[in-house]
C-alpha cells in the first residue's frame, strides 16, 4: 500500500495539464448546449464552437511550425493539444445532440391493390 501511494503521489505532480484539459473541454461542452438550446431551429449552430475551437488549435499549431522541436514552443504544443481535444469532444458532442434529437419520420403503409380489380 506505501508503494501505490508514494507511486500516486509522485504522478499528481504532472497532473496539471489534465485538469485544465477536462475544464476546457467540459466548458467547450456546455457551451455547445448552451448554443443547442438557444438556437434549435438552426442545426448547424451546434457545431461552430467546436469547429472555432479546432480553428484555433490549427492556428496555434500553424503560428509554431518552423519552430515545433525547440523548447520555447511546448506551451504552444500543449495549448494545440489541449484545444484540439477539446474542439473534437465538443463536435463529437454535437453529433450526438443531433442523432438524440433526429425527427423521427412516419412510416406510411403502402396500399396493397386487390387483384382483379
Amino acid at each position: 500500500m506505501e508503494m501505490v501511494t508514494k507511486y500516486m503521489g509522485e504522478l499528481m505532480t504532472y497532473t496539471d495539464n489534465t485538469k485544465i484539459l477536462l475544464y476546457v473541454t467540459l466548458g467547450a461542452i456546455i457551451i455547445t448546449f448552451i448554443f443547442y438550446l438557444i438556437l434549435k431551429e438552426y442545426r448547424f449552430v451546434k457545431y461552430l464552437p467546436g469547429s472555432i475551437i479546432v480553428l484555433l488549435a490549427l492556428y496555434n499549431l500553424l503560428s509554431i511550425f518552423d519552430s515545433i522541436t525547440e523548447k520555447s514552443s511546448l506551451k504552444n504544443l500543449e495549448l494545440f493539444l489541449i484545444l484540439a481535444v477539446a474542439g473534437f469532444s465538443s463536435i463529437f458532442f454535437a453529433l450526438l445532440i443531433g442523432i438524440y434529437t433526429k425527427p423521427k419520420k412516419v412510416k406510411r403503409k403502402r396500399k396493397v391493390e386487390k387483384e382483379g380489380a
